[in-house]
């Protein structure tokens, strides 16, 4: 068999190989990806948000201290 042949073949079946993983096997890994990616940013953001109100609880409790030691 002619080499040439051989690479020309290997050729097309590697780009065949190629095709098919683009069409039909990256779409749905792009989409656990990104949902994955909202995911992670949504608890990001809601981790954010119960920080802001852990400090605000503490500096209202220590105020609430505060005020009951002076009573």
């Amino acid at each position: 068999m002619n080499i040439n042949l051989t690479i020309l073949c290997e050729v097309i079946n590697f780009s065949i190989l190629i095709w098919c993983c683009k069409k039909f096997i990256w779409p749905p890994i792009k989409k656990n990806i990104l949902d994955r990616e909202k995911t992670i940013n949504n608890a990001l953001t809601a981790a954010n948000i119960a920080k802001k109100e852990l400090y605000k609880a503490k500096k209202e409790s220590k105020y609430i201290l505060c005020i009951a030691k002076k009573e």
